[in-house]
């Protein structure tokens, strides 16, 4: 049900965790392409990151929609 020229797009990869620093909300892990951060807004996702450890292997899946106009 999404409207015209609206395109939704998903990345999922495996990665090492680093860490999660709740406070900041900011996750640290190093995937293919090497260190990267991570601002996590959703509270359910900053739970389950209290659970794991540095050097934990984590499945992490970022989606993003675009809506193209005309101009």
């Amino acid at each position: 049900n999404l409207p015209e020229k609206f395109v939704v797009r998903t990345l999922t990869l495996t990665a090492k965790l680093e860490n999660f620093d709740p406070a900041t909300r900011i996750v640290n892990y190093e995937g293919p392409l090497g260190p990267r951060t991570h601002t996590v807004v959703d509270p359910a996702i900053q739970t389950a990151l209290k659970r794991v450890k540095r050097g934990d292997m984590v499945q992490l899946t970022f989606a993003e929609g675009f809506h193209f106009q005309k101009y």
